[in-house]
């Protein structure tokens, strides 16, 4: 089947073919446009020398989010119009209180788009309301090296002796795994790549062992099904573990047959590194993968949530080569902040306080670049009360290098990518 004859691409072409042009007409209705480059499958894009207008279609779901983050890339000296399904909309008008680029929304329903209606922008107060009411989602994973015999006992009780022999062999392995436990889990990671957790289950333990691809190649490891303890592990099953964890370490080791989620490889060197020297991007204090929501009520995990008491906290945000989210996912993360200081400082130190600040950590791995075109005009549009900084990295499979550049300094080339320029719209006859 060619790409164009599959269902959702045939809905696709068939909702702009009948209500793009409808619904530009109905949100702008004084204004001649005319269509762009196809920047994006999921929109479509209009415009002229005063107006950018993107257009989102029901069926891309959440990418409906990156409409906002091209309008803030495209439309740096013109007015922008947003045209989304209503489902979608929320979550994009509850970031534009903190942008400075020029937007308004309109939202439709999907069953009758000719009913686009314009959207009003909530003030900033009424959205850290919100997203304080939706409440806390759990804790980060801890990068403190605990005691694993004394965690497990305390979590598993009489239980943790079941499991004792294989524990005692792990914390063997202390170049190889990093324990990242996360509320009654016990779980070891190898290069940011999962290989064992430990957890409870319906009255025993559940042990999964290996990397759990989703689709793993010929050559990759088929990972074990879980096992299911309600008694002590067997000679025979600890060494079947011992020998799945062991391949797992060896394929995620540089060389290997795991050489993905690099980005994955980035948090552990990170992580590493704290652990190593007690501060980082002149941060005292990190904790990894924090629970948190996104606009639209959306959950999300905060790559690491950090601070140095006495000072505000940092949104921590790893990206490696060019992500047209990186600014709204810092944003994102930044709000949820902002309307929870009584959670952060809990999470944290008492003494953790102040508006937060967004810590960029991107990095080059596919590409010649570590910031994509996108980023300059994105970060620039954010509202001046959200402070942000950049670190570059480099070499963290061996030996982690980081360049920092100062607070709303954004790196320039090599670093970076030229700016995305405004857009051109063709004058049609």
């Amino acid at each position: 089947m060619e790409r164009s004859q599959h269902p959702k691409n045939q809905r696709k072409s068939e909702f702009f073919g009948q209500h793009a042009l409808d619904l530009i007409k109905t949100a702008i209705p004084q204004s001649q446009l005319w269509p762009g480059s196809r920047l994006s499958e999921q929109f479509k894009f209009y415009g002229n020398d005063d107006i950018v207008a993107i257009i989102g279609w029901p069926g891309a779901g959440e990418a409906n989010n990156e409409a906002l983050a091209w309008g803030m890339s495209l439309g740096t000296d013109r007015h922008v119009v947003l045209v989304l399904p209503e489902e979608r909309a929320s979550a994009t008008l509850q970031r534009l209180p903190w942008i400075k680029t020029d937007v308004e929304v309109w939202a439709y329903n999907p069953t009758d788009p000719a009913g686009v209606v314009s959207a009003a922008i909530p003030s900033k107060h009424e959205v850290l309301g919100q997203i304080h009411d939706w409440g806390p989602r759990g804790a980060g994973y801890s990068l403190e090296r605990v005691d694993d015999e004394t965690l497990s006992r305390t979590l598993f009780h009489e239980k943790a002796a079941w499991v004792e022999s294989l524990v005692g062999w792990v914390n063997t392995h202390h170049h190889d795994l990093a324990p990242r436990h996360r509320g009654h889990d016990l779980i070891w990671k190898s290069m940011g790549r999962q290989v064992l957790r430990i957890s409870r289950h319906r009255g025993g333990l559940r042990i999964l062992a290996g990397t759990r691809y989703s689709k793993p190649r010929s050559d990759q490891q088929k990972p074990p099904p879980p096992l299911d303890l309600l008694s002590e592990l067997t000679d025979e099953q600890c060494g079947a573990l011992k020998a799945t964890i062991e391949t797992a370490i060896t394929n995620r080791q540089p060389g290997g047959s795991d050489g993905g989620h690099e980005e994955h490889r980035l948090q552990h060197t990170i992580q590493d590194e704290f652990e190593l020297t007690g501060r980082l991007f002149d941060l005292t204090l990190l904790t990894a993968e924090f629970p948190s929501w996104r606009p639209g009520h959306q959950p999300g995990l905060i790559d690491f949530l950090g601070a140095a008491p006495p000072g505000p906290p940092h949104i921590v945000e790893t990206k490696l080569d060019n992500y047209l989210m990186l600014t709204l996912q810092g944003l994102d993360y930044w709000m949820w902040a902002k309307a929870n200081p009584e959670l952060v400082a809990a999470s944290l130190s008492e003494q953790v306080s102040g508006t937060p600040v967004i810590d960029f950590v991107v990095g080059a791995h596919k590409t010649t670049t570590a910031i994509g075109p996108y980023t300059r005009h994105q970060v620039e549009s954010l509202d001046d009360e959200v402070e942000w900084r950049f670190h570059v990295v480099k070499d963290w499979r061996t030996s982690l290098s980081v360049i920092t550049f100062r607070t709303r300094q954004m790196p320039e080339v090599p670093f970076a990518s030229i700016p995305m320029p405004s857009p051109f719209f063709a004058r049609q006859p």
